[in-house]
């Protein structure tokens, strides 16, 4: 099988704090680890999310516009791979591009003219009090161009977007911190055959994709850091109905690695105390399927729980992301994380 896990690796190694001094800069490693994930959808250069995006050279720009860019997808959706199609065409401008499966990575990685849309991620690390190294992934959907070195074998990749995608149980225990990097064809059989993410689908890709679209078009770069988006819009749920995918229930404990589905109704009681306008809690299908199907806008909820954070973005089905927040060394939704939307709408 080849492997279209396009990951690099951000890691520091400090030893055992002797000092103030090297605790200090402990805290400042931690701090940096959990920050370097902040960007739910990061539009830059630079091969890991930072507090700021990487810059784009218009050189970078125009070569990816020349390109033509390969999406591939999870194993099950290609059965619906033609609502995937119609929710890329309607909103990416930026180049041509195609579906393929992912065992076709390998016969177009080498060519000129080809950008890659693909499941990846990045790894973060620290050396734990035994001196050995201590990892954790993020799992992503990537946008890059490969490099190929002088032999004729990829040897690095430009990337122009990263987008975090919420981890089930099961992602969470994969991505958790351990002793070694998962090799790259496991990590690639998770990822497309395997897990399931919440924020992935024909409808959460094209909401996504607006959002990227826009930026590249326009050149600029993005990360969750900004936070609010596009306050005016955002306005409109004053009158209009927030959908809010029934996954914030699932409750996940990194202490047993399990989680724990809280009683629907309870949870919508218990967001009324903190959001007064509009709001229906419905299935994550349920939502996709509106993005794609209904002929009016929508506006909707996107929880991601990642291995470092949580992230609570409002969407509108035909502006894209337009509104956000995150909050470190959290995993799971908590029905007051909607008191500054409300607080927004007043």
């Amino acid at each position: 099988m080849v492997s279209t896990m396009f990951i690099t690796t951000s890691l520091l190694y400090l030893r055992r704090p002797q000092n103030i001094l090297m605790k200090k800069l402990l805290l400042a490693f931690f701090t940096f680890t959990c920050l370097i994930a902040n960007a739910q959808i990061n539009v830059g250069s630079k091969t890991a999310p930072a507090i700021r995006a990487g810059k784009f050279s218009d050189e970078d720009l125009a070569e990816l516009k020349k390109t033509t860019t390969l999406f591939t997808l999870q194993s099950k959706d290609y059965d619906q791979q033609q609502d995937f199609e119609k929710a890329i065409a309607d909103v990416w401008t930026v180049t041509k591009f195609k579906i393929i499966k992912p065992e076709e990575v390998k016969k177009y990685e080498l060519l000129e003219g080809y950008s890659f849309f693909t499941f990846g991620g990045y790894y973060t690390g620290h050396t734990g009090r035994d001196k050995m190294p201590i990892y954790t992934i993020h799992m992503t959907y990537d946008l890059s161009i490969p490099e190929v070195g002088k032999k004729g074998k990829v040897k690095d990749h430009q990337y122009f977007t990263r987008m975090l995608l919420s981890l089930d149980e099961a992602g969470m225990n994969a991505s958790g911190t351990s002793g070694r990097k998962r090799p790259e064809k496991e990590l690639s059989n998770l990822m497309h055959n395997k897990l399931k993410f919440y924020n992935w689908g024909a409808g959460y890709l094209k909401g996504q994709l607006i959002t990227v679209n826009k930026l590249l078009m326009a050149g600029e770069t993005r990360v969750h850091i900004k936070g609010d988006e596009q306050i005016d819009i955002l306005k409109g749920l004053k009158n209009d109905t927030l959908y809010i995918p029934d996954y914030i229930n699932n409750k996940y404990s990194v202490f047993t690695g399990k989680s724990k589905e809280k009683d629907k109704d309870e949870n919508e009681g218990a967001l009324k105390e903190f959001y007064s306008f509009p709001m229906k809690i419905v299935s994550g299908e349920e939502i996709n399927d509106m993005i794609i199907n209904r002929s009016t806008p929508v506006y909707y909820l996107v929880f991601v729980r990642s291995s470092v954070a949580k992230y609570i973005n409002v969407y509108h089905s035909t502006k894209g992301m337009i509104y956000s927040q995150h909050q470190l060394q959290s995993y799971n939704f908590k029905p007051r994380d909607l008191t500054i939307v409300e607080s927004l709408l007043k």
